[in-house]
């Protein structure tokens, strides 16, 4: 265990930041007024340099970004190598994410989609024929049945009149029958069921069996714009929409894809003394810039 490691920032003053503390739980940025700002080691996509004394640290959806005020920044970036590195052979040899994915999750526990009830998805067209019914039931409640047909050789207003009563009753109808419509469908078999928790996921398509994984078992995450394909290490590839009742799933599933791709240190100059030794690197590989690596790459630049 690495215990606590806090670094003070000489220059926080200017940017309301008095250290930067690494412990068992992730990074925390203490300010002089506020609340700290934290970032769990699980949300912690990647360090970087840029130029010689600023070291950004990246989640997300967001960054940090760490300069020569901050005192031991190379100790710091070495620090937090050794602590990711150390996290990601944890979940190699299959240590728990529960804490994690039950942080990412923020409490779900199971949603349905039903494509009916969505406009994007077969409830436009449900909505179209509604807006149909209407009109046609307005016109023959009013033309033929009681007899109200178009004022021939009326006056404007007597036009006006008469479309706004017709329009007004197809609206009411078109309302009525897309709520009963919506009430029919949300009473039937849901097109996707997904249920999860701590620990699996159990996805519930319609009309198939239900198709469950461990969490530890993502290995990739592909999304486009009504989808998403999930790979898992015992070769499976899961399908389930990309809907906005599955958000927290697809956030836990976005953040073990992007853990299991390693941990990116993209490899800017870098000044000596915050170079790790040659043949490692940020990531889960332990590959690394040697010094000089880093001075050809300054040339290069």
């Amino acid at each position: 265990m690495h215990g606590e490691q806090r670094f003070v920032d000489r220059q926080g003053w200017l940017r309301n930041r008095r250290a930067v503390v690494l412990d068992e739980r992730g990074i925390t940025v203490e300010r002089w007024l506020g609340p700290p700002t934290s970032i769990a080691w699980g949300d912690l996509a990647g360090a970087r340099w840029h130029g010689a004394h600023t070291l950004e640290l990246i989640t997300m959806g967001s960054s940090v970004s760490l300069d020569r005020g901050v005192v031991g920044l190379s100790q710091l970036a070495r620090a937090v190598h050794e602590r990711v590195t150390g996290q990601a052979e944890e979940d190699a040899a299959g240590g728990a994410l529960a804490d994690d994915v039950a942080r990412w999750l923020g409490g779900f526990t199971s949603a349905v989609h039903r494509p009916a009830l969505d406009l994007h998805e077969g409830g436009l067209v449900a909505l179209a024929g509604a807006l149909g019914l209407g009109l046609v039931g307005s016109l023959a409640l009013w033309w033929l049945a009681l007899g109200y047909g178009p004022p021939s050789g009326g006056s404007t207003w007597a036009w006006i009149a008469w479309l706004l009563v017709v329009l007004l009753t197809a609206k009411l109808i078109a309302a009525v029958t897309w709520l009963s419509t919506r009430r029919l469908t949300a009473l039937g078999p849901a097109a996707c069921r997904v249920t999860a928790d701590s620990e699996r996921v159990t996805i519930h398509p319609a009309g198939g069996q239900p198709d469950s994984f461990a969490w530890h078992e993502v290995i990739g995450l592909v999304e486009w714009s009504d989808g998403c394909r999930i790979h898992l290490s015992d070769g499976r590839d899961l399908t389930m929409p990309n809907r906005p009742q599955f958000e927290p799933v697809l956030n836990a599933l976005r953040h073990l894809a992007r853990r299991r791709e390693g941990f990116d240190a993209e490899h800017l100059p870098v000044p000596a003394s915050a170079l790790s030794p040659a043949g490692q690197r940020w990531t889960e590989a332990h590959r690394g810039l040697s010094p000089a690596d880093a001075e050809q790459e300054t040339l290069d630049a």
